[in-house]
């Protein structure tokens, strides 16, 4: 997800080779400095950004250590990036 810009958004590839857990770490998931984690609980100090993409609701951990997207499916958390990851 791009959150750069207000209204931007990527479409995760969840596959495990984008999340690093394929060869040699290959894809997204080497990039990023912790690991995704789906169906997480939101951390009670956690801000609410504002940002807001159909039924997704960005939040970020008090200390800006993760990113989490709620959905009716739930809590996602996503890592940061070593370097930004742009979307095609």
């Amino acid at each position: 997800m791009d959150t750069a810009r207000p209204g931007a958004a990527c479409v995760p590839d969840r596959s495990p080779q984008a999340q690093g857990e394929g060869e040699a770490g290959a894809g997204a998931g080497a990039q990023l400095l912790a690991t995704y984690g789906e169906d997480v609980d939101l951390p009670r100090d956690a801000d609410d950004t504002g940002y807001r993409h159909g039924d997704r609701r960005l939040w970020l951990a008090a200390d800006r250590g993760a990113a989490f997207v709620i959905t009716s499916d739930g809590v996602e958390r996503w890592p940061p990036a070593k370097e930004p990851i742009g979307c095609a």
